[in-house]
């Protein structure tokens, strides 16, 4: 019962963090921090006592583990700025699928929808591609915000600065920008240090 009071406590705080997740010194951020810590020790208790499983204990504490390293990491980038939850969303997903899917259809009847998509050809090939381009455009404007926010930085600054992507992401990115002659490389291995070409 205790874990269940927590867990709500703790998203209650996750949406407080939406207005003052850049703040240094963020009585929320910190409060969900601490909530995180007190999760993952209950769950290691009720797993010694026989309640938890070690599998779902390990899982839920790996999770909750992750989800503080997001906290923290996403403390330094944009997209704490750009993400917002909201209750509704987070409750109940089901209908905002129907909400999201009505939008879409345009108020027709899911008959009228499912009718319709005899007629759509398949173009899984293209719109695989038009995606792939738009997610190299995406994390190449993100790399190079940061190359000309902060000038030259070490893969691991720039992967911190962007935690919605791997560092490996990260380092194809940047050689792809180095292929395109946008940004330039000093140092070997793991010296290396990347700057934007001016």
């Amino acid at each position: 019962m205790e874990a269940r009071r927590l867990s709500v406590k703790l998203l209650s705080d996750l949406l407080d963090l939406r207005d003052e997740m850049r703040a240094p010194a963020s009585l929320p951020l910190h409060t969900a921090q601490a909530l995180i810590r007190e999760l993952i020790s209950l769950m290691r208790i009720l797993s010694l006592a026989g309640y938890l499983s070690l599998q779902n204990t390990n899982a839920v504490t790996e999770a909750l583990d992750e989800l503080g390293n997001f906290l923290v990491l996403s403390q330094r980038t944009g997209l704490s700025e750009s993400v917002s939850f909201s209750k509704d969303e987070l409750l109940d997903i089901r209908d905002g699928s129907v909400e999201h899917a009505s939008r879409i259809s345009g108020g027709r009847s899911p008959q009228e929808v499912l009718k319709d998509t005899a007629l759509i050809k398949d173009t899984s090939r293209t719109s695989g591609k038009s995606s792939s381009i738009a997610g190299f455009d995406t994390r190449s404007q993100a790399v190079i915000e940061i190359l000309k926010s902060q000038g030259e930085l070490g893969i691991k600054d720039i992967s911190s600065n962007l935690p919605e992507y791997s560092e490996k992401m990260v380092q194809r990115e940047l050689a792809r920008l180095i292929g395109q002659g946008r940004v330039k490389k000093s140092g070997f291995k793991r010296w290396s240090r990347y700057a934007l070409i001016q």
